[in-house]
């Protein structure tokens, strides 16, 4: 095995050991490599999901949290070139880490009711009159 490779090797298992335990998305293209995307990365509260590195987020819509806005943050602004965060990588994080939040946090998404007696729900408006 040449130095090069025997250098690499302990870093690749690592990135490896990682994905495989859930840690993190990773992903190489063929001129560039980009940074691992790790859930400790994102900051997530009831109003969006943040990626902390790049500030890239996504928030909600009012009474739809499965649809929202998508910000890209400084990833759109990043030199291809160079180590970066891998857009579509943090796109899917993010999302993925979203889903799992509505599902485990489903009680702060329920109907609400108005003050003029009509229902919010997740998705449309609805009137008891």
């Amino acid at each position: 095995m040449s130095r090069i490779a025997k250098g690499i090797l302990p870093a690749i298992q690592l990135a490896l050991a990682r994905i495989a335990k859930g840690d993190g998305l990773h992903y190489m293209a063929k001129d560039m490599a980009s940074i691992l995307v790790t859930r400790d990365q994102f900051n997530i509260t009831p109003q969006g999901i943040t990626h902390k590195p790049t500030d890239a987020s996504f928030v909600p819509h009012c009474g739809d949290p499965r649809s929202g806005s998508t910000r890209l943050g400084r990833l759109k602004c990043e030199v291809p070139s160079l180590d970066n965060y891998a857009p579509e990588v943090v796109k899917k994080m993010m999302m993925q880490l979203w889903a799992e939040y509505l599902a485990a946090n489903s009680d702060l998404f329920q109907e609400s009711t108005l003050s003029d007696g009509r229902h919010l729900t997740s998705d449309r408006l609805t009137s008891d009159r």
